[in-house]
């Protein structure tokens, strides 16, 4: 339904300056709202009504126009989507504020003084923003709507337990100077964390060259052990062919050697071939004269005969000079077995780069079997491999010596390193230093203005100090924040979460909202969900009074259920629920006179039209419009 604005007057009397604020909140099927235009006002705007009647889903409505997380079990049942759309009034002055300059930025504008922002959100999850007629991505609907709005929750109370949120508000409150110093340490330390790594990747990388230098030298060494000649392998193969057939090779020589010449150690010798052929010889020589052919003939049995000796000295010569010492045998097969060891460790075709010559798979290697059948074969084809080899290992002898001399690390290299180490460590010791000195000092502004202000908050004798001590260097400094609070004389100040109660905690949070916003700069408008839990009587009275203070300068919303509180609003909205028996859904309706009397005496505990009630309701009114100078 749409509501129409409250008396312009206190519009007027209130404002967010040249900043834009918001207007109007459009919410279509988010939980239990099906359809409600809520048109909010300058100053202070109260949200109130019953549990369950949809105060979470005008809280859920802002934080989507703010780009936060949605779930898909937030859209209406029944419904395909749910839709959030805020109308920003934009004065002349605020045209070029930082929020404009951003919408522009994304594509799009803001016309007639107006800039719209919506988001969708379906059933499946899937979400759609748009700014100033632009769709744009959800992060940049965040990055406009940051500027425009804040939203204070009861879930920011419980940040205040963690230690982390208590640095991270005294660094807001110390602003610009703050973050520039943490950005130097964080600079300085980033160095140092970099430099470090390096450090311990040239320490790994150096015992990693040591190791790889000491296999090389282990593998050179047994190379000058062995001192393997190349081609040496195949030559032993041959050699010990030739002594395993020893046996055999002086008996073939002896009997070829016999046959050709006679055996001289033969009692009664046959004649050799060398005698039978100069027998034949002469025989045909007494007639070679008769005949031409026969003369032809006489004279190759003439050459058979000379062909017959030499070779016969040949043979006789050959058995006379074969070295066949048993004992050699031996030691060529302990030489064989030092160059194996030496090629199964060193020799292996993997330890030469690609394309060197000796991994061409057509050469002979050893212990293949072959036709040759000394223990040899011609490998070659498609998937042929390279046995490893005593030439191969030659070869890599000479690139690891190469290898070798470029391994050396350089002692002056780590000192260098070491010295940039230290130098470093030493300028982000400053940088944390200087960044603790000026925390201690924020800190201490932080203490006197939270002070006052929660003293303002019905809790006048309070104390409140913020602690900087040493921690151990991260990424955030090397210092432990603590935000500690004494609410009451005689007690001894310590940390919020044992120092606070519930209530205490509120307006704990209420005070360093105020405090660090107005550090800030402040967005133009702050939502306040329910941080008034936990508070009642004169403290409630109180953390209105302050509200209304804030709304003075800027446009405030706050979701209550303290009547004290909603007693302060310069504009009261009522959500409400109605059940028709088969739907139920919540409506968003503005409250004035007495209705709004009403409503405060529902909140009040009584009976909305009883008199006393309503009597009562008007006095906390009159009493905050005395207490807000009105």
């Amino acid at each position: 339904m749409s509501t129409t604005s409250q008396d312009d007057a206190v519009t007027q009397a209130h404002g967010t300056g040249n900043e834009p604020w918001l207007s109007t909140v459009e919410i279509r099927n988010l939980g239990v709202i099906h359809d409600a235009t809520v048109e909010l006002d300058r100053g202070l705007t109260v949200v109130t009504g019953e549990t369950g009647a949809g105060k979470t889903m005008m809280v859920q409505s802002l934080s989507l126009l703010l780009g936060r997380r949605a779930e898909s079990g937030w859209v209406r049942h029944g419904a395909e989507a749910a839709v959030v759309t805020g109308v920003y009034e934009v004065p002349g002055g605020a045209e070029r504020s930082d929020a404009v300059q951003a919408v522009e930025g994304a594509g799009g504008f803001v016309e007639d003084g107006e800039l719209l922002v919506t988001r969708r959100v379906t059933t499946a999850g899937r979400s759609a923003a748009s700014v100033g007629g632009a769709r744009v991505p959800v992060r940049t609907l965040s990055g406009v709507s940051e500027r425009l709005v804040a939203i204070h929750g009861q879930a920011d109370q419980w940040r205040l337990l963690s230690a982390d949120a208590h640095r991270e508000v005294l660094d807001a409150f110390g602003g610009a100077p703050v973050v520039e110093r943490l950005e130097a340490y964080r600079v300085a330390r980033d160095e140092v964390v970099r430099l470090d790594r390096a450090l311990r990747d040239f320490d790994a990388e150096r015992t990693l060259r040591s190791q790889r230098a000491a296999w090389l030298r282990k593998g050179l060494d047994l190379l000058e052990t062995v001192k393997p000649e190349p081609g040496e392998e195949q030559e032993l193969r041959e050699r010990v062919a030739l002594l395993d057939h020893a046996a055999d090779l002086v008996e073939a020589g002896h009997v070829a050697a016999g046959a050709l010449s006679g055996d001289p150690t033969d009692a009664m010798p046959e004649p050799g071939a060398v005698e039978l052929v100069g027998q034949a010889r002469e025989a045909m020589e007494r007639v070679a004269h008769v005949d031409a052919e026969v003369g032809e003939l006489h004279g190759r049995l003439r050459e058979l005969g000379v062909l017959a000796q030499e070779l016969a000295a040949d043979l006789s010569s050959w058995v006379g000079g074969l070295d066949l010492d048993p004992g050699e045998l031996q030691v060529l097969h302990e030489r064989r077995a030092a160059l194996r060891s030496l090629a199964q460790e060193f020799g292996r075709p993997e330890l030469l780069p690609a394309g060197h010559p000796l991994l061409d798979p057509q050469v002979e290697v050893e212990g293949l079997e072959g036709a040759s059948g000394a223990g040899g074969a011609l490998v070659e084809g498609e998937g042929a491999a390279v046995a490893p080899s005593a030439d191969i290992a030659l070869a890599w002898g000479e690139l690891a010596d190469q290898e070798l001399d470029g391994l050396g690390t350089s002692d002056e290299d780590r000192e260098r390193l070491a010295g940039e180490l230290e130098e470093a460590r030493t300028t982000a010791r400053v940088a944390a230093d200087a960044l603790t000195a000026l925390r201690r000092q924020v800190a201490s502004d932080l203490g006197e203005r939270v002070t006052a202000e929660v003293r303002a908050l019905a809790m006048p004798k309070a104390e409140v100090t913020v602690a900087v001590e040493g921690a151990r260097p991260g990424p955030h400094g090397a210092d432990a924040v603590e935000i500690r609070m004494a609410p009451n004389p005689g007690v001894p100040v310590r940390t919020v979460a044992k120092a606070a109660s519930g209530g205490e905690l509120s307006r704990l949070m209420l005070a360093l909202e105020v405090v660090v916003g107005d550090a800030e700069g402040g967005v133009p408008t702050m939502v306040f969900d329910e941080v008034d839990a936990g508070v009642g009587g004169e403290a409630a009275h109180a953390i209105g009074a302050r509200l209304a203070r804030i709304a003075a300068e800027r446009q405030v919303i706050v979701v209550t259920h303290l009547p004290q509180v909603a007693a302060y609003a310069d504009r009261h909205l009522v959500i409400a629920k109605s059940d028709d028996g088969a739907v139920t859904t919540s409506d968003v309706a503005p409250v004035e006179g007495e209705a709004r009397l009403a409503e405060l005496a529902r909140m009040l505990g009584g009976v909305s039209d009883s008199r006393s009630a309503r009597e009562h309701a008007a006095e906390l009114v009159e009493a905050a419009r005395e207490r807000r100078g009105s």
